[in-house]
């Protein structure tokens, strides 16, 4: 996840974490940036602490983040505002760079230089960006068409509603024009499915030349990908020191019969009832356990694709945080936040939310559907902090 600092009118910075550079095209972010367009050194890319990475905000039919000209110093070889990645996402176009899936160009190949990997490291970052859009807009897509006749959000979607999704998304790629065309490709294919198999076992492993086989629930598909790009790819896994169990979520794009780019995302996911949402942590899973046995309707976003929702149905959710849950009732939205670490800068994001959630249930518009908030620590299952809209 990356991150932006915005400094505050007292000197002090606010903190914005974000998944992609898609999501700067947001509501949110477009009004956020608007308010920065030729302030000077305001924002700065949060990859390196130490490192004074400023940012400046560009307009060209939008708002668009670059660093400044004369900044020297680099950002983290993974940063998606690295000039690398820059050249693998038209942020005009929100176009993809069809290169993000293929091996290592030749020339990039034979280079035996630091600018090469940092190329082939911004590709891969870039991948990662991409996986997280495209699951995003299938979560909004699948759960739009799942409501598609009800007035209100009253049904969740199932496994089927996401690959339908996931098919129709509306990503550009550069070359072939939407993902639909991907197929027509000759010297790779993209490949999605979900796998039990326990890829943290990996992590451990020395000999990262060797060759990993993934296999997966819904195809007789078995998947070859080298360790070296496991261990990679599940670092996504990973919560201090402990993995996210199986299930996951996996992409990849495959030439020769071997996978070159691979993402893992953890997931809820029941078989026989074709339930899926994808989840942060254990404690979202067996969250996601509880809404799914009451016969709750609730939608968990990965990146900001909640306001991709009807606005009839979903009215604005105007945060620079998504909740880990929302929670639908007839007339009003439950944003769900669960709690369960005791870091400082984690407690401190904790209160931050609360303060910018009270002001959305507070001020909301909307005079048909409410939204009201909940905080619940997951080790305990205590309630922490609630409220309801004023009346």
């Amino acid at each position: 996840m990356a991150s932006i600092l915005v400094k505050n009118q007292n000197g002090d910075f606010s903190k914005y974490e974000l998944e992609s550079r898609s999501e700067l095209s947001s509501v949110f972010y477009q009004s956020l940036l608007s308010e920065h367009h030729l302030a000077g050194r305001v924002i700065k890319c949060g990859c390196s602490p130490k490192k004074e990475l400023w940012l400046s905000v560009v307009s060209r039919g939008g708002f668009f983040l670059r660093t400044f000209p004369k900044i020297t110093q680099a950002h983290e070889d993974d940063c998606i505002f690295s000039n690398n990645a820059s050249e693998f996402y038209d942020e005009e176009t929100q176009t993809y760079s069809l290169s993000i899936f293929k091996e290592p160009t030749k020339s990039e190949a034979d280079e035996n230089s630091s600018n090469a990997m940092k190329r082939i490291m911004a590709k891969a970052t870039t991948f990662n960006s991409f996986c997280i859009d495209w699951i995003s807009s299938a979560n909004a897509f699948a759960f739009n068409i799942a409501n598609k006749e009800n007035d209100r959000y009253v049904q969740n979607y199932t496994y089927e509603n996401f690959k339908y999704g996931l098919n129709k998304s509306d990503i550009k790629i550069s070359k072939i024009g939407s993902i639909e065309n991907i197929k027509e490709c000759s010297d790779f294919f993209l490949f999605k499915g979900v796998t039990f198999d326990d890829l943290a076992k990996y992590d451990d492993s020395d000999d990262d030349k060797s060759i990993a086989e993934i296999h997966f629930q819904d195809s007789k598909y078995i998947m070859k990908s080298t360790i070296k790009r496991v261990k990679i790819a599940i670092k996504r896994l990973k919560i201090f020191n402990n993995f996210i169990q199986p299930p996951y979520f996996v992409i990849a794009s495959v030439s020769k019969g071997l996978a070159v780019r691979l993402f893992v995302y953890p997931i809820f996911f029941n078989v026989e009832k074709g339930q899926i949402a994808f989840i942060e942590s254990e404690n979202e899973r067996e969250m996601t356990r509880k809404l799914f046995a009451a016969n709750r309707t609730f939608f968990k976003p990965i990146s900001d694709e909640h306001n991709r929702l009807n606005k009839k149905k979903f009215p604005y959710f105007h945060s620079q945080y998504r909740p880990d849950f929302f929670v639908f009732n007839v007339d009003n939205i439950l944003a769900i936040e669960l709690s369960g670490f005791d870091t400082q800068e984690y407690m401190d994001q904790l209160k931050d939310k609360e303060k910018d959630y009270r002001q959305i249930v507070n001020f909301n518009q909307n005079k048909e559907i409410t939204f009201s908030y909940k905080r619940v620590n997951a080790l305990t299952n205590k309630v922490e902090v609630t409220f309801e809209p004023k009346k």
